[in-house]
């Protein structure tokens, strides 16, 4: 079964063997490449759009930073600060200092709190401002705009994203950020987004990993498609990989949803029978099983039985 086509298709899927970039496509939304703007009337032009309040910034220190202050005090002290406008304040503040050299950290918490607010526009111009200073962002950096675009329901930003990093800063998406993004593509419950997005990381030539598959395995059972979610156990083993607990957890978990405690039983014993040991987590969502269909005395027995096995910890009020 095609891992990007499980969703809503099932039929054989071949990798492909040339690893050319297919054309853009016009319904994602890449970020707008912004050139040539000065560092400081950069950051005065960010202060001024994400506070009108603020439209200039100030020169005098907002915090006490001695003079020749670390990289690292200087982001602790952008970390304390309670909104944008506090951290770009004091961002600037530090720029006027002629020994000052911005740190990928220093310009991803920047990032970050402006994300808090949703303020895109100033978040893309940090990254200009990132590329003035030399200073290049990585996955980690674009994982920020992925997960805030993803907050405020724009999937499309999201998916975006991929193609900015690759376009426009020559930062190759890998299987960090694409499981990234599919996973909040499925906590958002957009499935025919998640197919994309696979499709998208197929064609492009990122081979998937065992948290690939746990994220599409997520995707079936959300989507009550359990049995799809088996018969991709059965594909990972072409991609040279193996279920995991959290593999076995998640279809358990599907079948418990649907009401099917005893089908994700004997799926325990599959995953004993692989020699892939319970995890805290599948204990859990177990015993949350028993106790959703008002078996609390084989939820305790199970419980005891794991206990005497010395399998720690259990969590009793789940029970109780």
């Amino acid at each position: 079964m095609a891992l990007y086509s499980c969703l809503l298709h099932s039929h054989t899927f071949t990798l492909p063997h040339t690893l050319d970039l297919p054309p853009l496509s016009p319904s994602y939304k890449s970020l707008k490449p912004i050139y040539s703007t000065p560092h400081r009337e950069l950051l005065t032009s960010i202060s001024a759009s994400t506070s009108p309040s603020l439209s200039t910034l100030s020169p005098s220190p907002p915090h006490k930073l001695p003079p020749d202050f670390t990289p690292k005090q200087l982001l602790d002290a952008i970390r304390q600060q309670n909104d944008e406008t506090s951290a770009l304040n004091l961002f600037y503040w530090a720029s006027i200092h002629p020994n000052f050299k911005p740190t990928l950290p220093i310009y991803e918490e920047i990032i970050r709190k402006l994300g808090h607010v949703g303020s895109f526009d100033s978040m893309e111009q940090i990254l200009e401002d990132m590329r003035v200073s030399n200073c290049w962002p990585t996955e980690g950096t674009f994982k920020i705009f992925i997960e805030n675009y993803a907050k405020r329901d724009l999937y499309d930003e999201a998916i975006g994203v991929l193609d900015t990093m690759e376009q426009v800063f020559q930062v190759k998406p890998g299987r960090f950020s694409y499981n990234f993004l599919l996973n909040v593509l499925v906590d958002g419950k957009k499935f025919e987004l998640v197919e994309s997005v696979c499709s998208m990381m197929f064609t492009r030539g990122v081979k998937p990993d065992v948290s690939t598959f746990n994220i599409v395995i997520k995707a079936l059972c959300k989507s009550h498609q359990t049995r799809s979610a088996i018969s991709m156990i059965e594909d990972m083993s072409n991609y040279g990989l193996a279920p995991d607990d959290i593999t076995y957890t998640t279809i358990m978990k599907g079948y418990i949803e649907e009401g099917n405690l005893e089908t994700a039983l004997r799926f325990k014993e599959e995953m004993i029978a692989a020699q892939c040991p319970l995890s805290k987590l599948t204990v859990d969502v177990l015993i949350r099983g028993y106790c959703k269909e008002g078996r609390i005395e084989e939820a305790l027995n199970f419980a005891e039985e794991l206990w005497v096995e010395g399998f720690l910890p259990i969590n009793l009020l789940l029970i109780v």
